[in-house]
């Protein structure tokens, strides 16, 4: 669970240890109908993407601080953080891979998209793996 939740239910009350696996829901997303967009002036579209991602950037590094800032106050409270060697994270990641929420949860052609632009955005400027 995302540290700010456990920290608002206490859990490190009842759980002493937490695992250091940095991995997160979406917070949120701005879906638009090709429709919607095309009437957008095409002039106006790349100030409005280019809003969205610093918006996004800002919104990604709060989150994050918010999280360090939990999981700080829990520390202070006697949690441990026990870290993750690689080699368990990359088998647990491969198993949250095989969840299957394409077609189930997600239209195909969304999670191929958002699996694509995940792909190249690790390829490109963005690496890591979260």
């Amino acid at each position: 669970m995302p540290p700010f939740f456990a920290l608002v239910g206490q859990l490190d009350a009842q759980a002493k240890n937490m695992l250091e696996l940095n991995w997160a829901p979406l917070v949120g997303a701005a879906v638009v109908r090709i429709k919607s967009w095309e009437r957008i002036p095409a002039q106006t579209r790349p100030a409005l993407l280019k809003i969205a991602a610093e918006i996004g950037k800002q919104v990604k590094a709060e989150g994050r601080a918010e999280s360090d800032s939990s999981v700080a106050a829990m520390v202070k409270r006697g949690l441990r953080v026990q870290p993750v060697p690689p080699e368990v994270d990359a088998e647990w990641r491969a198993v949250v891979e095989k969840v299957p929420l394409r077609g189930k949860v997600v239209p195909a052609d969304m999670y191929d998209e958002a699996q694509r632009l995940l792909k190249e955005y690790r390829a490109g400027s963005g690496g890591g793996s979260g």
